[in-house]
């Protein structure tokens, strides 16, 4: 019975370990990416570069009925 239980014990251990783990893992990992890319992220739009062509993510140009859209020209214009 003894044995049973110090078995148990580790395994239970073992395991809040491995969890504990992963985690911190998790975490050190997305630190990393903050850190790495921290440099490109534009946080002021006075910072952003003028360009010729730019992605609108998130709407279509056209509405259903072939108008252009109020939420694409909401996002051209800001």
């Amino acid at each position: 019975m003894r044995v049973g239980l110090r078995w148990k014990r580790r395994l239970k251990r073992a395991i809040a370990w491995g969890a504990l783990s992963v985690v911190l893992f998790v975490l050190l990992c997305n630190r990393w990416v903050i850190n790495s890319t921290d440099a490109y992220v534009i946080t002021n739009s006075a910072f952003l570069p003028t360009n010729e062509i730019g992605v609108v993510l998130g709407t279509s140009r056209y509405s259903k009925d072939g108008g252009l859209s109020a939420d694409f020209k909401g996002r051209i214009d800001a």
